[in-house]
């Protein structure tokens, strides 16, 4: 049906290619065609059409659309017919019973050495039903499936299949005698990544032909330094994810035999910075130990329980916070003590804030102290006696705190978790701000950690939404796997979480409205865990889908990216609409990277005149679209979106924004917060959206004005990023002004700002409670 409409729509034939789009994703090797339109139901255009503002590419498995605003460059030079394929005709194939649509498989078994296999779905009519399937052609990326007693093809990754389904099925192919055969499978190891296959095919050419040995050899060196340059880039990742120990036990066993001056220089110097680190931490410990035997009886009384937690806490994560301390240990103009000043300031706001004043540095450790005994405490009466003492601590303002904030453990201990398995956590206490109830209301999540997860590392987040008949615990799996079999949320260092945010029955009410329970699960997570809050991702699959897109719609401020999966917000005709279509004004301030199935169930169909609307204003959004495939999780995405979300960050803090929810009490955006939201005059029996506004106006010298749209109690949360705080600010909402005054910023409203939302990334230092 697309084929058809594509042919209408392109102004010339498609070219083999490749799109970089401006966030620096790769979209490579396919076919690359400007599109008028990635409607499938739109009527063609009548004339000359002279729009083209989408891009397809199609690598024979899946459609990307992505609109011309987000392309960087598009490159149409690149030559398909260089890839190997391999033909294998079925004896039989087709049937009468045809497929439009397909729901989720109920099984699926290996293929067999002639590539059948037999799977298990919901036919057409209803009943569940075995079919027969044959791949019919092999390429590098995918390979194709086709109906042996059914008329269906598509495509899968070829790297989905296992080494004992591939390799038999290559051999069919060709004639083992024939060298050009036999290295025609080699190049097709190579051009799919697969490089240890690669080599294992040229050892047994070189046995099974051994005139061929040289050739098998050279091309050996090739694909050595190949997978060589794989496996660095892959050990760089572990260092990077905080894998120190992995990372150092790969790099003693690097195959560094038959690989090129570059690589192994690389290597080098990667093995001489973990000698050079392994020192340093000896060194710190013997330097700490030799420094305190200059100090006097009362100076050694205040370090020595410093000593002990640097010691204990001392890793490769928490060294760098030493560096002023290495910097100027030689340094003869100084004392020991300042010298062990450097040392344990560094250590609690960091080596660029570091000072040589150690009656000040041991201040900055009691001010610690408070700071995390303010954030532990359940009941403003315990909060009270800390900020109190928090205050009265001489030199330490509300910079030194924000210093001391970035330096912290996690609010929050939890014994008993384990890396690479899953564990339970209940929220007894969602981050309660003083003038909520007493009784919390108690959620559940379940949390996978990646390897050596190390409490003083800070982690991208997933927030996984589960499918109806999933587990939480399934949807960890499918990101992470499990100790024994990690997959790619471990191996990218990320921890993964997934609420309990479905009922424990069909047809039963929400436990919460699902952006409250996702809300106070990552708040929970912040608190437990250090999460870099600028790379927070939310996710879904099927059901999970829809509800990270009424999460996204209503909260946008809190995440980097949302990448539903089979999923959507526009429901089919004839069926109730959905309450979160109508924030979808929202989504622009949202990245985006959407996958679903052509014969989902008519699920593009219904979002393609949305994708474009947000492709045309701009908007980040990626869609991909699986050719002649139903309702499934699409596991073979999995490489690119962890590439997707690599290269994306949440978006800077907007000066202002307009925004529209369903809520009219405690509408929570950025920087501002409305109580009670409730429009003038009379509600329409529908839910309808309200539109609140907020701007910071530019220009002014003298003062700085806020104009915020709504009505009720307000509250405003500001820091330096956002204004200057050396100016009178007003603020005048529904055009009133309401306050006018000079801004101060405060302890207080630092620990709160925190409390509440655990956000270490863009602490705010100023409160404006408006009534």
């Amino acid at each position: 049906m697309l084929a058809a409409i594509l042919a209408v729509l392109v102004t010339r034939d498609a070219d083999a290619g490749e799109l970089t789009l401006k966030s620096g994703l790769r979209l490579h090797p396919g076919t690359t065609q400007p599109l008028a339109t990635i409607s499938l139901t739109a009527p063609p255009p009548g004339g000359n059409v002279e729009s083209f503002p989408f891009w397809l590419l199609d690598d024979g498995m899946r459609r990307y659309f992505v609109g011309h605003r987000q392309v960087a460059v598009a490159n149409r030079d690149v030559q398909l017919s260089q890839f190997e394929r391999f033909d294998i005709p079925p004896k039989k194939k087709g049937g009468t019973e045809t497929f439009e649509s397909v729901g989720p498989y109920r099984s699926t078994s290996p293929f067999n050495e002639f590539g059948h296999r037999e799977v298990s779905l919901f036919s057409q009519k209803g009943p569940l039903k075995i079919y027969h399937q044959g791949i019919t052609q092999l390429r590098p990326q995918s390979c194709t499936v086709t109906g042996l007693d059914h008329t269906w093809e598509f495509s899968i990754a070829t790297t989905s299949l296992r080494r004992e389904e591939l390799a038999p099925l290559l051999q069919r192919c060709i004639n083992l005698e024939k060298p050009e055969d036999r290295f025609k499978v080699v190049r097709f190891y190579l051009q799919a990544g697969l490089y240890e296959l690669a080599i294992e095919e040229l050892e047994t050419i070189a046995r099974d032909l051994p005139d061929q040995k040289a050739k098998c050899e050279e091309d050996a060196l090739e694909a050595r330094q190949l997978y060589a340059k794989r496996l660095l880039g892959e050990l760089k990742n572990r260092r990077q994810a905080g894998q120190h120990r992995l990372f150092g036990e790969a790099l003693r066993r690097f195959p560094t035999q038959n690989i090129g001056a570059d690589i192994l220089r690389d290597v080098r110097q990667l093995q001489t910075e973990v000698a050079e680190t392994a020192e340093k931490l000896e060194r710190a410990k013997q330097l700490l130990g030799d420094l305190q035997e200059g100090l006097n009886e009362e100076q050694l009384k205040q370090v020595a329980p410093l000593r002990d937690e640097v010691l204990e806490q001392l890793d490769e994560e928490t060294l760098p916070r030493l560096e002023s301390f290495f910097r100027l240990e030689n340094d003869e103009k100084l004392s020991k003590a300042e010298k062990l000043a450097l040392a344990y300031s560094g250590w609690v706001v960091g080596a660029a804030n570091a000072t040589t004043d150690l009656p000040n540095a041991v201040r900055w450790w009691q001010a610690r102290f408070h700071v995390l005994q303010y954030l532990r405490a359940t009941h403003p009466s315990l909060r009270e006696p800390a900020l109190a003492e928090l205050t009265a601590t001489e030199g330490v303002g509300t910079k030194t705190v924000e210093q001391l904030i970035q330096m912290l453990p996690p609010v929050i201990d939890t014994p008993g978790l384990q890396a690479g398995r899953v564990g339970a956590i209940t929220v007894h206490d969602p981050g309660r701000t003083r003038e909520d109830a007493d009784s919390p209301t108690a959620f559940r999540y379940s949390v996978l950690l990646p390897p050596e997860f190390n409490p003083h590392h800070t982690y991208p987040l997933i927030v996984a939404l589960h499918e109806w008949g999933w587990t939480p615990e399934g949807s960890l799996q499918w990101w992470g796997g499990n100790d024994a079999s990690p997959l790619q949320a471990q191996r990218h260092g990320y921890i993964v979480i997934a609420p309990e945010y479905l009922p424990p029955k069909f047809g039963d009410p929400l436990p919460a409205p699902t952006e409250t329970i996702v809300w106070d699960c990552l708040r929970d997570a912040r608190r437990r865990f250090l999460i870099d809050s600028d790379r927070v991702f939310l996710s879904g699959f099927g059901r999970g889908a829809d509800a990270a897109f009424d999460v996204a719609l209503a909260r946008p401020d809190l995440f980097a990216g949302v990448m539903p999966i089979s999923g959507g917000i526009i429901t089919p005709k004839g069926t109730a609409i959905r309450d979160s279509l109508r924030l979808q004004e929202n989504a622009r301030l949202q990245a985006w990277y959407v996958t679903l199935g052509e014969f989902d169930f008519g699920l593009f169909d219904r979002h393609a005149h949305w994708f474009e609307s947000l492709m045309l204003n701009g908007t980040d959004i990626l869609v991909s679209q699986y050719k002649a495939r139903g309702h499934e999780t699409f596991y073979s995405e999995i490489h690119r979106l962890f590439e997707w979300m690599e290269l994306h960050r949440r978006p800077a803090e907007p000066k202002e924004f307009d925004f529209r929810s369903l809520r009219t009490t405690d509408v929570r955006l950025h920087w501002v917060r409305w109580a009670d939201a409730t429009p003038k005059g009379k509600r329409p029996t529908k839910p309808a959206p309200i539109i609140l506004t907020a701007r910071i106006l530019p220009g002014e010298t003298e003062k700085k004005s806020i104009v915020l749209g709504g009505q009720g109690p307000v509250t405003v949360w500001l820091n330096a990023n956002l204004i200057d705080l050396d100016k009178r600010l007003s603020i005048t909402i529904d055009g009133q002004r309401k306050f006018n005054d000079f801004l101060k910023p405060e302890i207080e409203a630092v620990l709160e700002d925190l409390r509440q939302r655990g956000d270490r990334q863009r602490l705010r230092s100023i409160h404006i409670q408006i009534d």
